[in-house]
């Protein structure tokens, strides 16, 4: 599927990809960390740690899930997969803002707002990636794999020259 594409567009949308995978496992696994260090201290009467415990469950969840979707990234839906990856760019940005404002009173939190904005930074890297894959037909859709809508083609726009995923591994 990806022998499609230019080399060079390969080759920058699989790093991008890597490295978005590995930022958003990273930050995982440390916000969940990080929530439970802020679980610790609310239980000891701190209620100021109850925003970051919240941020961080949710930072965990998003950054988890945009990783099991982007190592099974196929470009079919092109457009479920920006919106995926701006939000996890948006959440991890949320869960950073409330690390920062508590950050130099644990080290995890630190971790946390360092890890946070990896995650940004590979999510906007990969973002400005993602709408070459659409104009480069890499996955054997039309030139652009939205309509003039914004959203993606339906199988009757497509017409007869749309193939799946699923052909081009036969």
């Amino acid at each position: 599927m990806l022998r499609m594409a230019p080399l060079s567009l390969r080759n920058e949308l699989l790093r991008e990809l890597n490295e978005c995978v590995e930022a958003c496992i990273a930050c995982a696994l440390t916000a969940e960390d990080c929530a439970e260090e802020c679980l610790t201290q609310r239980e000891n009467g701190d209620r100021q740690w109850t925003r970051c415990f919240l941020s961080d469950l949710e930072c965990s969840n998003m950054c988890d899930l945009t990783a099991q979707s982007l190592q099974r990234f196929t470009g079919i839906h092109l457009a479920a997969t920006i919106a995926l990856v701006q939000s996890c760019a948006t959440i991890a940005a949320i869960c950073g803002e409330e690390c920062s404002a508590i950050e130099n009173r644990h080290d995890i939190c630190s971790q946390c707002l360092t890890v946070c904005k990896a995650v940004q930074t590979t999510c906007n890297a990969l973002l400005a990636v993602l709408p070459s894959v659409a104009k480069t037909g890499l996955f054997g859709l039309p030139s652009s794999s939205l309509n003039a809508k914004g959203t993606p083609f339906t199988d009757e726009e497509l017409g007869n020259e749309h193939r799946t995923i699923l052909e081009y591994l036969e």
